[in-house]
């Protein structure tokens, strides 16, 4: 039972942990990528070979309505080896030899309560990342993108402005 001023939710976050749920994935990521990036969304119509391994979690915000997808997130982490995002760091970087978790393919539906289903899943994250003890989390975003992770508290490892070649 909620206290009585608690806000309920029309929608809950889970653990991806079927083939379903992956697909409605997929389909987020698909729809909301289409939006900004059609070449990578693209990509993105069938589930990423990091998807299935042992050092990511997914996130899914689902409608308690319908079930509907209408978010989701990846999270890697360097627990069980270095994560790629690693070799962008300075090498002087507070960030080297520390546990981190790196946020991937953040997808929200373009639907009335996007903004409050994003910050459930960043929610979500920071709990997880205090029960599996992580000291940092890392992102990586290319402008106007980049805005939305600022606004959350984020900060540039490097200089603003400071754009890097992911492969």
């Amino acid at each position: 039972v909620a206290p009585p001023d608690a806000v309920q939710l029309s929608f809950r976050v889970r653990i991806v942990r079927t083939e379903e749920h992956l697909t409605k994935v997929v389909q987020v990521r698909t729809a909301s990528y289409g939006r900004h990036y059609p070449e990578t969304a693209e990509l993105l119509q069938s589930p990423e070979q990091v998807d299935r391994t042992a050092f990511a979690l997914i996130l899914l915000a689902e409608s308690k309505a319908d079930g509907s997808a209408l978010g989701t997130m990846r999270i890697e982490t360097n627990t069980r080896g270095p994560l790629l995002v690693e070799g962008l760091l300075p090498r002087d970087s507070p960030y080297s030899a520390r546990t981190l978790a790196f946020v991937t393919r953040l997808a929200v539906h373009a639907v009335p309560d996007a903004t409050l289903v994003k910050l459930a899943l960043f929610k979500a994250l920071h709990r997880y990342c205090l029960a599996c003890q992580i000291d940092w989390i890392m992102v990586t975003a290319r402008p106007p993108m980049d805005r939305q992770y600022l606004r959350l508290g984020f900060t540039d490892v490097y200089d603003p402005g400071t754009l890097l070649p992911i492969s």
